[in-house]
């Protein structure tokens, strides 16, 4: 099969909510030093605002990776840990 009907039967193969990831991406190798990368993300993992986000670090580290040099991403004020902490007492309150 020919990379579009591959990426195209990537694209379209069904999450199964059970035990996937809500975010899987293919690396295709073309032979020539050149690739194409895939990325598919189940609706229900992210909104309109953090899909720009998503983008934005991975042309930043797809950059930084292509020139050898340090993605520059912004550091996080806060952790997923933080979120689930405050979740637990937000719930047991």
């Amino acid at each position: 099969a020919g990379l579009e009907a591959s990426i195209e039967a990537f694209i379209e193969d069904p999450f199964d909510l059970s035990r996937d990831y809500m975010l899987r991406s293919r690396l295709y190798r073309l032979g020539d030093g050149s690739h194409v990368f895939a990325n598919v993300l189940h609706h229900i993992a992210s909104d309109g605002w953090s899909d720009g986000i998503l983008v934005s670090e991975f042309m930043e580290l797809y950059n930084a990776m292509s020139e050898g040099t340090e993605a520059s991403l912004p550091s996080l004020p806060l952790q997923y840990a933080d979120y689930a902490i405050w979740q637990r007492t937000h719930l047991e309150g």
